[in-house]
C-alpha cells in the first residue's frame, strides 16, 4: 500500500489528515521544514519510495512550494483535491449515499438553530442522507443532537467546500464557495420581531450579506418580512448608479418562502399536557440583564410556580446564564435546561413561555396556544408592539427598569 505524506503540516494538512482518517487511512505522515516533529523536505527526497503518494497542503504558498518540490524532482498532488476526492467515493461507495439523496449540512460557529434543526428532523422522516461537517470537536459536540447518527466530518479549510461533490445539496453557514455541481441554500434564521426584517442580519458586515447572496444559490426566508427584508437588500447591494444598473444587478430571485419549519414541528404535535404552577424561561442575556433576571426567577420561585430555564443556545456558558445557574440550582423548583434545541416534552406539557426578543416568542404562542410574557427592559418594550406586527397571537409586555 503506497505511504502518504501531507506537506506542510499546518491547519490544512491537519484537516486533510483528519479528512483521510474519516475514509479509513489512518497511516499519514507529516513534513514540515519548520517543525522539529517533522521531517523536512530534503530529508523526505532521500528516503522516498515511487510509490508514495505526496499531497501538497497549501494553496497559499503553492508557487515557492512547488518549485521547491519541482528542484528535488518530487511529483505530487493537490492535497485538498485529492482528498475530496476520497471522501465523495468513501460517502458513496462505502456508505451507500446516493448524491441526488445526500444534503451536506455545514455547522460552523455555535451551533443551535432550532430552525435548522427542525429541517433537519423533516429530511430525516424523508429518507433523506444527511451528512454534517463541523470545524472541529467542540462544534459537533455542540451539535451532537442535530447530528444524531449522522457521519460527520471536520475541516477548518474552506478550499476543501468548493471541492466536495458528495451531496446534491448544501446548507451553508455563510458565504462558503462550493462545487458547480452542487446547489448551496443559505436558511435565514426567523426574525425576533416584525420592526426590522433584517433584525440578526443587521450583525453582518456588508461584505458577509453580499458573500450570502453571491455563493449561495438560494435564500431561504421562513417569514414574510424576513422575505421582503431580503429582498429589499438585494436589490439594492448593487444600487450605486442608474435604474439600469439596478435592473441587472438584483439578485432577489434568489429569495424564496420557506414556511416556518420550527412552527411546523410544534404544531404536528398534538400531545399537549397543559401544567399549572409552571414556567418556562428563556432569556438573551444581550437584551435582559442579571439583576431583572434574577428578581423575575425569584418572584416566580416565591409564588410557587415551578421555572424551567433555558438560556439562549449560543449563551450557555457566559457569566449572567451561569450565575443564575449557580444561584438557583439547589431549588428543586428550579431546573437549568442547557439543551441546544428545547426538547418536545418540555413543550407537551405547554407551560406558560416568558421570553424576550426571540422568534421563539411568536412559534410557541402559536403552537401551544398559550400566552407568551415578553419580559423586556424599557428601551426594547418601547419598540415592540405586538399588535402592529400582525395581531395572531396574545402577549404581555412586562417592562421592567
Amino acid at each position: 500500500m503506497s505511504r502518504i505524506f501531507i506537506y506542510p503540516k499546518g491547519k490544512v494538512g491537519i484537516d486533510l489528515a483528519h479528512l483521510l482518517g474519516f475514509c479509513g487511512i489512518e497511516d499519514v505522515s507529516f513534513i514540515d521544514d519548520y517543525r522539529e516533529d517533522c521531517i523536512n523536505i530534503g530529508e523526505y527526497a532521500k528516503i522516498k519510495d515511487d510509490d508514495d503518494i505526496l499531497l501538497l497542503s497549501s494553496r497559499k504558498n503553492f508557487l515557492p512550494l512547488a518549485k521547491t518540490l519541482k528542484d528535488l524532482n518530487l511529483s505530487f498532488k493537490m492535497g485538498s483535491e485529492f482528498v475530496a476526492k476520497l471522501v465523495d467515493n468513501y460517502i458513496a461507495n462505502k456508505l451507500g449515499y446516493k448524491r441526488d439523496n445526500t444534503v451536506g449540512i455545514i455547522i460552523s460557529g455555535p451551533s443551535g438553530s432550532k430552525h435548522r434543526g427542525n429541517i433537519e428532523e423533516f429530511l430525516r422522516e424523508a429518507g433523506v442522507n444527511l451528512v454534517f461537517i463541523c470545524s472541529n470537536e467542540q462544534e459537533k459536540n455542540n451539535a451532537q443532537d442535530r447530528i444524531q447518527d449522522s457521519p460527520y466530518f471536520y475541516t477548518y479549510e474552506s478550499d476543501l467546500y468548493s471541492r466536495f461533490t458528495f451531496a446534491s445539496v448544501m446548507i451553508s453557514e455563510g458565504g462558503e464557495r462550493f462545487h458547480p455541481s452542487v446547489t448551496p441554500v443559505y436558511i435565514s434564521h426567523t426574525i425576533a420581531t416584525p420592526l426590522h426584517s433584517l433584525v440578526y442580519s443587521t450583525r453582518l458586515t456588508l461584505t458577509s450579506l453580499r458573500n450570502l447572496l453571491e455563493n449561495n444559490d438560494y435564500i431561504f426566508a421562513s417569514t414574510k418580512a424576513m422575505k421582503k427584508g431580503w429582498e429589499e437588500f438585494s436589490n439594492s447591494i448593487y444600487c450605486d448608479c442608474d435604474s439600469d444598473v439596478y435592473t441587472r444587478f438584483s439578485l432577489d430571485y434568489k429569495v424564496l418562502p420557506f414556511g416556518a419549519p420550527t412552527l411546523d414541528r410544534y404544531i404536528e404535535s398534538t400531545n399537549f399536557t397543559p401544567l399549572s404552577k409552571f414556567a418556562l424561561v428563556c432569556l438573551n442575556s444581550d437584551i435582559t440583564d442579571l439583576k431583572a433576571t434574577m428578581d423575575l426567577i425569584c418572584g416566580l420561585l416565591e409564588n410557587k410556580i415551578k421555572v424551567h430555564y433555558r438560556p439562549h443556545p449560543c449563551q450557555r456558558h457566559t457569566n449572567v446564564h451561569q450565575e443564575i445557574k449557580n444561584n438557583f440550582s439547589c431549588d428543586t423548583n428550579f431546573k437549568w435546561d442547557d439543551s441546544v434545541k428545547l426538547s418536545m416534552d418540555v413543550i407537551q406539557r405547554r407551560p406558560i413561555l416568558i421570553n424576550d426578543v426571540s422568534s421563539m416568542a411568536y412559534t410557541y404562542a402559536i403552537a401551544s396556544k398559550m400566552p407568551t410574557i415578553l419580559y423586556l427592559n424599557e428601551k426594547w418594550a418601547s419598540m415592540v408592539n405586538p399588535a402592529g406586527g400582525g395581531g395572531v397571537f396574545f402577549m404581555i409586555v412586562e417592562s421592567i427598569n
